[in-house]
């Protein structure tokens, strides 16, 4: 109950769970879609494994970079980047029709949302107005 009382008054908070839910409405159909695909050109689902596989990792690994990155060219112009470099890397993949491209663009595509998952509460966070912001109770203080 604290939580939707939280909820409805803060305005970043609801921007970030709606992101949060779109993005992972999308990325469930995409691969469910991508699957089925992948299955009609007669690949078998080890394929769809690797790709997943290879998504997972570069994300992971393209996640510790997201930082220093954001703190270089700033938060807003990663996170566009972050995007573009996903939902190119998501189309061109979405039309390869052999393994080794279908896995290159599931790296390109684990590197872009790196970039979008690592930096999209920060930024909003950023952009919040300060009363918008949740204050971090005593004991949280301590740990600094």
């Amino acid at each position: 109950m604290a939580f939707l009382a939280l909820l409805r008054r803060n305005r970043a908070l609801r921007r970030i769970v709606l992101f949060q839910f779109l993005a992972g409405l999308q990325l469930g159909a995409f691969t469910l879609v991508f699957n089925l695909y992948l299955l009609a050109l007669g690949r078998g689902e080890d394929l769809a494994g690797v790709a997943a596989g290879a998504m997972t990792l570069a994300l992971s690994v393209a996640a510790l970079a997201a930082g220093p990155l954001a703190s270089w060219w700033g938060s807003g112009r990663v996170l566009a980047g972050g995007l573009a470099l996903a939902s190119a890397a998501g189309a061109a993949q979405a039309l390869a029709v052999r393994p080794v491209p279908i896995v290159a663009c599931a790296l390109l595509v684990g590197c872009g949302s790196a970039m979008l998952q690592a930096l999209q509460i920060p930024l909003i966070t950023e952009c919040a107005a300060p009363v918008d912001r949740a204050r971090s109770p005593r004991r949280c203080r301590r740990c600094r």
